[in-house]
């Protein structure tokens, strides 16, 4: 008497098996770069949100703002120029990210109109990307410009 069962061979378990490992491992392979490019334009988008909102705030209150770059402490602030008001917000960003102001001045401040007082651009550095972020004088116009 004949005894047939379907199943699956020794060799064809340990094909899908090799199959699968393999497949995983690209997966992950390519995950991390992935991650840090996301990352990357993440910070790009709340940075540019955050001069959005201390050119609307100077609108809104009617006083200039200044966005202050602190590159020791990885961080920046928006704060009212004048002082007896606090700061509107501070924020910190990773240490693999680098932020140049190439042309505009450590301090980029904005007028009640919500007009920036200089035009300039600020280049951010990151492990994956560069950013170039073109400031417009007189009507504080922002353009976002991936140049790597």
């Amino acid at each position: 008497m004949l005894n047939k069962e379907s199943g699956f061979t020794l060799l064809e378990s340990l094909t899908v098996l090799a199959i699968a490992t393999i497949m995983l491992t690209v997966v992950f392979a390519v995950m991390p770069p992935t991650l840090q490019k996301q990352a990357d334009m993440q910070f790009v988008e709340q940075f540019i949100r955050d001069l959005h909102h201390a050119q609307q705030y100077a609108i809104t209150t009617g006083e200039r703002v200044r966005v202050i770059f602190d590159h020791q402490n990885k961080s920046y602030a928006v704060r009212p120029l004048n002082l007896e008001l606090k700061s509107v917000m501070t924020r910190s960003y990773n240490a693999t990210i680098k932020i140049e102001e190439t042309t505009l001045t450590k301090n980029l401040i904005f007028t009640s109109s919500g007009s920036a007082n200089a035009s300039g651009k600020i280049v951010i550095r990151t492990k994956e990307s560069v950013y170039e972020i073109t400031i417009y004088i007189g009507e504080g116009k922002m353009n976002v410009q991936k140049i790597e």
